[in-house]
């Protein structure tokens, strides 16, 4: 951003999957350079997003945001909300599952998956013997158990998900 620029961040933005038809369903509040501005938002049926400006807010359509920009500049902002937030539901499923048993992954398709290129990945699951749960990583048989399946993920070309949780 160069100096001077003003900035638009959405905050407390809420999805509403069953209601988004034709655009995505959400409200939010909208704030310039840190400050909230306005609420926003859009009932999913098509067409542009709502804006209700804060008494006293005033848009200067000579300043880089303006009216003319600033649905764009939502829509934009929004896309990238519900990347990351995609992105985050994928991660947080793969850490429940970790927890239950070992995933191995290609460490690509991961890299993929947190840089948003991809919106899932495949993995392979071992199971975690009932002996070494719950809190049992420590024992010197699991520490065996586990480079066994080290030795596994590497002849698959694969990495151990959330390693550091287990070691």
């Amino acid at each position: 951003m160069l100096p001077g620029m003003q900035k638009l961040t959405l905050h407390k933005v809420k999805i509403f999957d069953k209601m988004s038809e034709e655009t995505i369903a959400f409200t939010a509040d909208l704030h310039l350079d840190g400050k909230l501005i306005a609420y926003v938002k859009n009932s999913g049926h098509g067409g542009c997003n709502d804006f209700h400006f804060l008494q006293g807010v005033k848009l200067n359509e000579d300043s880089p945001v303006n009216s003319q920009s600033i649905d764009a500049t939502v829509d934009q902002l929004l896309d990238e909300f519900i990347k990351a937030y995609d992105i985050s539901k994928v991660i947080k499923s793969l850490e429940r599952k970790s927890k239950k048993c070992i995933l191995l992954v290609v460490e690509d398709e991961l890299a993929k998956l947190k840089s948003g290129q991809v919106k899932s990945i495949s993995y392979s699951e071992i199971k975690i013997p009932a002996i070494f749960l719950p809190n049992h990583f420590k024992a010197e048989t699991f520490k065996n158990w586990f480079n066994k399946c080290e030795d596994l993920a590497k002849k698959k070309n694969q990495v151990i998900f959330n390693k550091e949780q287990y070691v």
